[in-house]
């Protein structure tokens, strides 16, 4: 069984899925230099959060941990891009877990990173 979501403006969570939530809707402005990639003016961003939080879903239903934890990390990346810095440091965080748990130590390499300029950026830095 597929699970589904409900697409909707407002604010929607990941939820009891998979552990602690990460909200997905309405967005920030972009970080500079990201504007090409995730539009926010045309909801282009909401549909990627979106996306994410039912790839999310589907990877918890199916136990699929390397999907959980990539996909945590893209959530991550994207909310980051939006200004929404930190809830992208929880994303990153889940991510990291998963990746340890799995022993995926190039996944963990990389999350760590987006997990630094995420907590750069949630601490006011550049």
């Amino acid at each position: 069984m597929v699970p589904t979501v409900a697409a909707t403006s407002d604010v929607g969570a990941v939820g009891d899925l998979c552990g602690p939530q990460v909200a997905v809707g309405p967005t920030a402005a972009p970080v500079a230099g990201h504007e090409p990639l995730l539009d926010a003016d045309q909801g282009g961003a909401e549909a990627l959060l979106r996306t994410g939080h039912v790839e999310l879903a589907i990877c918890c239903e199916l136990d699929h941990r390397h999907g959980e934890a990539s996909t945590l990390d893209n959530i991550g990346i994207t909310l980051l891009a939006l200004g929404r810095p930190a809830e992208a440091v929880t994303a990153h965080e889940r991510s990291i877990a998963i990746y340890r748990e799995t022993g995926d130590q190039h996944g963990e390499a990389l999350a760590l990173h987006n997990l630094a300029r995420a907590a750069l950026a949630a601490a006011g830095g550049p």
